[in-house]
Formats: structure tokens, C-alpha cells, sequence
């Protein structure tokens, strides 16, 4: 059963009417569709409004075993009285008449007094619901719109902090890939002028060894 299904059925059961049930939940869709962000905040409402709904169904519960026990203690009080006029019928009927007569007016009279105060108390209390609830929800949206308030305030702050820190670590990415590269052409230069030298050491030992054979070989008689 869908969210909207529960409202319009606890609101149904509460004896609102169906246009304005109807109409009431059709408004807090659109609210919800429209204002809320998230889906836990609207399990969060969807939580609240069950534990109202669960909350009227247990008030509901107990009127109605309280009106039971009442109703039985009725009938118990009636049966007694019929026994104590049945065995009053033995000193004349015409006693017996009047009695039950003064009896069952007395019991209409209780009776309807009884249910008028009932319906003033049912109508009472569920005038009260109906303000708590409107209460509830009022207070739920407000503390929702709070709630993302704050959150929309602190993204947007870590979002900067990050931000800055992103900026700082390109930096020092540029920075070090300065120094990679000044440092590989540092490299790269006294590689140049090492091998400029070993070439000139290489040409003056050819030029050493190129003089020299030709006087070992006169003093050796060749």
C-alpha cells in the first residue's frame, strides 16, 4: 500500500470527508514532490504519520472495547433489574408495570444523555487530532527546510574548501613538474659535457698512441 493510499485511508477512518481527504493528499504530494529532497526525509514523514495513524487506530480501539464494557455492564444492570422484577411480579403486576415503565425510561434517558456525551467526546478529540496533525506536519516541513538549509550551506562550503585544495595541489603539480624538468635538462647537460670530455681524453690517447708506435718499432728493428 502506497503512502498516499495510508493517508487517505487514516484520514477516511477519522471521518473526514473524501473530497478533503482527497484534496489533502493530493496538496502533500505536490508538497512533497516539489519541496522534499530526499527519500529518507520522506520516510521520516511517511514514519510519522504511521505512528499518528497507528496512535488514532489504538484510541479507536480502546473507545470501542471501553463502549463494549460499558454496553455489557448495561445489560447486566438490565438483566438484574428484570430478576428484581420478575420476582416482584408475585405482589401485583400492576407494580411490576409501572416499575419496568419508570425503569426503561430511566434507561433511555441514561442512555441518551450517554450517547450524546459520547459523540461531544469523539467529536472533541478528533477536532484535537486534526490540530496535532496539522501541527505535526508543520513542524515536520519546517525542520526539513532547516535541515536542508544547513545541508545546502555546509556542501557549499566543503564544496570551496575542495575547491581550494584542488587548486593548491595543481600548483604544486606544476611546481614539481618544473623541477622535473629543469632537473633532467641539468641532467642532460652534464651527460653532454661528459662525453664532450671523454671524447677529447679518447682523441688525445689516439694521438699518444699513434706517436709512439712508430719509435717502438724503430727501436725494435722493424
Amino acid at each position: 500500500m502506497s503512502f498516499a493510499t495510508s493517508l487517505y485511508a487514516a484520514l477516511t477512518d477519522i471521518n473526514v470527508p473524501k473530497d478533503q481527504a482527497r484534496g489533502v493528499v493530493e496538496a502533500l504530494e505536490q508538497k512533497m514532490t516539489t519541496e522534499l529532497a530526499t527519500k529518507s526525509d520522506i520516510a521520516l514523514v511517511g514514519a510519522a504519520i504511521a505512528s499518528v495513524q497507528t496512535e488514532l487506530r489504538a484510541e479507536t480501539a480502546t473507545f470501542r472495547a471501553e463502549m463494549k464494557t460499558e454496553f455489557v455492564e448495561v445489560r447486566l444492570e438490565l438483566a438484574k433489574g428484570l430478576g428484581e422484577l420478575r420476582t416482584e411480579m408475585d405482589d401485583g403486576f400492576a407494580a411490576v408495570r409501572a416499575e419496568m415503565t419508570d425503569g426503561f425510561a430511566a434507561v433511555r434517558a441514561e442512555m441518551t444523555d450517554g450517547l450524546a456525551a459520547v459523540r461531544a467526546e469523539m467529536t472533541d478529540g478528533f477536532a484535537a487530532v486534526r490540530a496535532e496533525m496539522a501541527d505535526g506536519l508543520a513542524a515536520v516541513r519546517a525542520e526539513m527546510a532547516d535541515g536542508l538549509a544547513a545541508v545546502r550551506a555546509e556542501m557549499g562550503a566543503e564544496t570551496g574548501a575542495l575547491r581550494g585544495e584542488l587548486n593548491s595541489l595543481r600548483g604544486e603539480l606544476n611546481e614539481f613538474k618544473t623541477a622535473v624538468v629543469a632537473e633532467f635538462a641539468a641532467v642532460r647537460a652534464e651527460m653532454a659535457a661528459l662525453e664532450n670530455r671523454m671524447l677529447i681524453k679518447l682523441g688525445a690517447l689516439i694521438v699518444t698512441v699513434f706517436g709512439v708506435v712508430p719509435q717502438v718499432v724503430s727501436w725494435l728493428g722493424w
